[in-house]
């Protein structure tokens, strides 16, 4: 298992240093200035010509991006590129040196996991989508019950989580029939402005819940469940850690909660934006920061995300 994690751990810092060696960043589509026009109003373009009603180019979609990625180990993993207007997937059995042919995404994806070679799901814009082939065909199996922003993840064919974050709230949802239906589940949450699960099998997994972040900084809490997450139990506080008498030295406060995944009972990672990789030897009770490497502005640029 921990080789499958270290893997991942690479393969997820591709965007981070495609940033960090990219130049002078491009402008935000949020910065851009638009000016608008009534209907059927004659426009002036930059040569000072102007362009009849209906004739105006049309805006060229957002250059296709990593979506999201897969590694069920070393070898064999998947990934969705693409856009708002079109998605494909690819697989890998190598490690990532060759991929397959690119599969068509029945839309815009937001998560993928799957729990074998051929056993998978792809959350989208569009709903939940199952696939038995690997990733070459899909299947839509729930088309409203998680929210658009839901990531997922099974630990067989019948048992998924999703968790999601809604008009800043958390949300977990959970399935116990291959994600055709979900209940909502009680969080104890008490912040609620990011937040992450990871489970081992059927009944255990574990909570990350982030508050507000401040400059590099974010308070987190994290729980865990023995009972497919009827109950959570608090196993650490960054805000507890900071008030104790004295002071807990802990590393769950750097960063801004992104990702989580524990392998087994004791050892588990965190991955966060502008904090980098936290990592845990024991169940969640401490958190140190992992150096990985990546010369990236010490690591306090871009996504970290394991799956």
């Amino acid at each position: 298992m921990v080789s499958r994690v270290a893997a991942l751990v690479v393969l997820a810092f591709v965007g981070m240093i495609t940033a960090c060696g990219s130049g002078s960043p491009s402008a935000s589509p949020s910065a851009t200035q638009t000016t608008g026009f009534e209907k059927d109003e004659v426009k002036p373009t930059v040569s000072g010509r102007t362009t009849a009603p209906g004739t105006e180019t049309p805006r060229p979609p957002p250059p296709p991006q990593l979506l999201a990625f897969d590694f069920i180990d070393t070898e064999s993993g998947w990934l969705a590129f693409g856009n708002s207007v079109s998605t494909t997937i690819m697989g890998t059995s190598d490690g990532g040196h060759s991929w397959t042919e690119p599969y068509q995404a029945p839309s815009e994806v937001k998560s993928l996991d799957f729990t074998s070679g051929s056993q998978g799901w792809m959350h989208s814009t569009e709903g939940l989508f199952a696939t038995s082939d690997g990733g070459r065909t899909w299947q839509m199996v729930n088309s409203s019950d998680l929210p658009e922003n839901a990531r997922v993840q099974f630990v067989d064919e019948a048992h998924g989580w999703a968790a999601a974050i809604i008009h800043l709230g958390s949300q977990v949802f959970a399935s116990d029939d291959g994600g055709h239906s979900w209940t909502l589940l009680a969080t104890p949450c008490k912040y609620t402005w990011a937040i992450a699960v990871s489970f081992l099998d059927a009944a255990t997994g574990w909570l990350a819940c982030g508050g507000q972040p401040a400059g590099w900084d974010q308070d987190k809490e994290l729980y865990k469940t023995s009972d497919a997450g009827q109950n959570w139990e608090l196993v650490s506080s960054s805000s507890q850690a900071r008030s104790a008498s004295p002071p807990l030295l802990t590393a769950l406060w750097a960063g801004y909660l992104d990702s989580l995944i524990f392998v087994d009972e004791m050892h588990g990672w965190m991955g966060t934006n502008k904090g980098g990789l936290l990592v845990t030897n024991d169940g969640g009770i401490s958190w140190e920061g992992l150096r990985t490497g990546v010369d990236c502005d010490s690591e306090n640029l871009g996504h970290v995300r394991l799956l």
